[in-house]
């Protein structure tokens, strides 16, 4: 057993839940970085922005396992076209390990579905979290990142996901609903005392002025009221191919490869592991994308 492995599983017999963000803060040996991916509220294309995030950082040769981890309202399978044997609940329950419900999704990313429809297992156990993480101490070693689409909002299940992981990746659009409800999050966050680093991607954004307007905003008043500190990734524009791409259950970042959007995801993924990118211009292929992505469905 690694070292990881062995401090989780004393923590586990001594400790309580609500303390998960304390695990592996200190600890050399740890193989991956565990990303949790979280939204205020719902509709903001966190779940489309993770698939697509985890795709480049596959393109940058890093090993990516996506965990499903939204309770009741899971679709990392939908939009990857995928039917799975296990999903996170059987491994909740203990019916598998984390091991065993790993599926091979397309372009060679590794999957674990969440859960859909199940209203019983809406408020999962303290338990049921802790046979998770250790599978999922198991598994890291393989893995450079291990990304956490988590279920949006803050209930009591998002906030356990959140804290237990080494960073949170914010996701929040211009609107003002999304911006407001990703402020109280953060500052449950705050109130729960997680000291991961928080990272911050403006999702849907028609301009570069709205864009900076609604970062320096967010990210000044986290700092000056809250006390923390957040990272901004990058940004995502609105774009009809995502749409596109999510209707025909195809990431975006495989489904269109030229289409400029893709530089955008590559960006975030560069960031994300300090990893700077010469990305190159697209020319005359970029503004037929452009062109196509202007162009609705059925004209």
């Amino acid at each position: 057993m690694n070292n990881q492995a062995a401090k989780l599983k004393d923590y586990m017999e001594n400790k309580d839940i609500k303390n998960f963000d304390d695990i592996g803060k200190d600890d050399k040996s740890k193989q991956s970085r565990i990303i949790a991916v979280a939204s205020g509220k719902g509709g903001v294309g966190k779940s489309t922005l993770t698939v697509n995030l985890a795709l480049a950082l596959r393109d940058l040769k890093k090993d990516v396992f996506l965990i499903d981890s939204d309770i009741g309202m899971a679709n990392i399978d939908v939009l990857l076209g995928l039917n799975t044997k296990y999903d996170l609940n059987h491994v909740l329950k203990g019916i598998c390990t984390l091991k065993e419900a790993v599926e091979t999704g397309p372009y060679g990313l590794n999957v674990l579905s969440g859960i859909s429809g199940i209203d019983n297992v809406l408020n999962i156990s303290n338990d049921n979290i802790k046979h998770l993480l250790k599978g999922v101490t198991e598994i890291e070693k393989n893995y450079d990142v291990i990304l956490l689409d988590t279920g949006a909002g803050a209930s009591q299940s998002v906030i356990n996901f959140t804290t237990a992981a080494d960073e949170i990746l914010i996701v929040l659009t211009p609107e003002p609903t999304s911006i407001m409800d990703s402020y109280s999050l953060i500052k449950l966050l705050s109130s729960s005392h997680y000291r991961g680093k928080l990272h911050l991607v403006v999702n849907r954004v028609d301009s570069k002025k709205e864009a900076d307007s609604i970062i320096d905003r967010f990210i000044t008043t986290a700092r000056k009221y809250l006390d923390l500190d957040i990272d901004l990734l990058g940004t995502i524009p609105d774009n009809k191919l995502i749409a596109k791409s999510i209707k025909k259950q195809n990431p975006v970042f495989k489904l269109y490869p030229e289409s400029e959007v893709n530089d955008q995801f590559l960006k975030l993924a560069g960031n994300l592991i300090g990893q700077e990118l010469d990305l190159p211009s697209r020319g005359i292929k970029s503004f037929f994308y452009k062109l196509i992505g202007q162009i609705a469905p059925g004209r």
